[in-house]
């Protein structure tokens, strides 16, 4: 939860935006996009040959 807070915040705040504005429900800020984002960069950084779920799949 913590790397997902970081990359939120880091996320965000590169775009101009505040982590405080983001939602699950598609506001300005659609956390969803965000936490697909996330997953991309956790993947990238600890790659695995492991099939791996994916928590934004599930928020949709």
């Amino acid at each position: 939860m913590r790397l997902l807070a970081e990359f939120t915040d880091g996320c965000l705040a590169a775009r101009g935006l505040e982590a405080a504005e983001a939602r699950l429900d598609g506001a300005v800020i659609d956390l969803t996009e965000v936490i697909f984002a996330f997953e991309k960069d956790v993947q990238d950084r600890y790659p695995t040959d492991s099939p791996t779920g994916s928590l934004g799949d599930s928020l949709r």
